[in-house]
């Protein structure tokens, strides 16, 4: 866990960290970090559809391809992830990505232990892809799913209190933990 919470500082100042290790020798982190950072911190406000009583999972079918999108232009490195992963063993990392977030936004605390453990054994197996590129494609699903969280209650009209908004953070981030711990 203490790994994946410095690659969520490194990565949201725009940094990367790089792994090598050599069994018997040793492991060497390369932490880099911009000197400025180019991206604008706050909400991201989309352009998403909505319909009137939707739910958060439907929200998110809804706009599957936004938020493929989305997921797609969080790093350069994705697009060559996702077709190492359909290639080495035919997994569908933005399905895979979709099925998380609608297992969250059902609070599927079970079968998101599961899903994690099946995913975490697959990576697991192929050493081709990095731990960085792993805990960046985490870190894209959080980010993108809380610009997607934040777009539905914009676009839903309701006025969400401060205290509703802390009880969805308490629910949603340790369900992602969970999701990491398994993983």
């Amino acid at each position: 866990m203490g790994l994946a919470y410095v690659f969520s500082t490194v990565y949201q100042h725009g940094g990367t960290i790089d792994v090598e290790s050599e069994e018997g020798l040793g492991t060497t982190f390369t932490l880099q970090f911009p000197l400025e950072l180019s991206q604008e911190k706050g909400v991201v406000v989309l352009d998403l559809r909505y319909e009137k009583g939707l739910q958060l999972k439907d929200f998110l079918s809804l706009n599957k391809e936004e938020f493929e999108k989305q997921l797609l232009g969080k790093s350069a490195k994705m697009k060559e992830m996702i077709q190492e992963m359909k290639e080495i063993g035919d997994i569908d990392l933005l399905g895979n990505a979709h099925k998380l977030v609608e297992l969250m936004a059902d609070n599927k605390e079970l079968e998101i232990a599961d899903f994690a453990q099946r995913e975490g054994r697959f990576w697991a197996k192929h050493p081709s892809l990095s731990l960085s590129a792993k805990l960046e494609w985490f870190q894209a699903i959080h980010s993108v799913l809380w610009d997607f969280i934040y777009n539905f209650e914009r676009l839903s009209g309701q006025q969400t209190t401060r205290e509703q908004f802390f009880a969805l953070e308490r629910r949603m981030n340790p369900i992602l933990d969970m999701f990491l711990r398994h993983f």
